[in-house]
């Protein structure tokens, strides 16, 4: 007589309300330790997170304040505070809120999207500079282009050639 294997078999309806529930568990599990950023920490510390995870985490956050938008870091003028790969929450932040040592991010002349400090304002204008740039940017934030203050970031790791386009 054969040795009879039993599985056990997951009914077709809970398996679509497990699916979605070990990915919420895995995101969440992968969100645990990213936080809001607050002005007294220090030292970049590049997480497990996938970016996959990452942007995951990001969108929950996103969705929680209406009027964020997502931003990926390239370069590494944050550093130690925010790394080459790190998707930023930007909020949207009035122009008078704004205060030395705020992260923002900003539109520069030529296009480019950066996430600098704010050093000093100058009135209608503020004065910024990377965490790890000898000298201030050339550009300044205006009320034009600041786009918002960074609410909270993630940091991933992932290999460089499964990038996404």
């Amino acid at each position: 007589m054969g040795l009879i294997k039993k599985t056990m078999r997951i009914p077709r309806k809970l398996s679509r309300l497990v699916a979605p529930i070990i990915l919420l568990v895995v995101t969440v599990l992968g969100i645990v330790g990213c936080h809001t950023m607050t002005d007294s920490e220090t030292g970049y510390s590049p997480s497990l997170l996938t970016y996959n995870q990452a942007m995951a985490a990001a969108l929950i956050a996103q969705n929680e304040h209406p009027g964020c938008l997502l931003l990926r870091s390239v370069g590494t003028s944050m550093l130690p505070k925010y790394g080459n790969n790190t998707i930023y929450v930007i909020k949207p932040i009035a122009w008078d809120a704004l205060k030395p040592g705020m992260d923002v991010a900003y539109k520069r002349p030529t296009g480019e999207t950066v996430v600098h400090r704010l050093i000093a304002t100058g009135g209608n204008f503020w004065i910024v500079q990377g965490i790890n740039n000898s000298v201030p940017d050339v550009y300044h934030v205006t009320p034009g282009n600041l786009i918002g203050q960074v609410w909270t970031a993630f940091s991933y790791e992932r290999p460089e050639d499964s990038a996404p386009p």
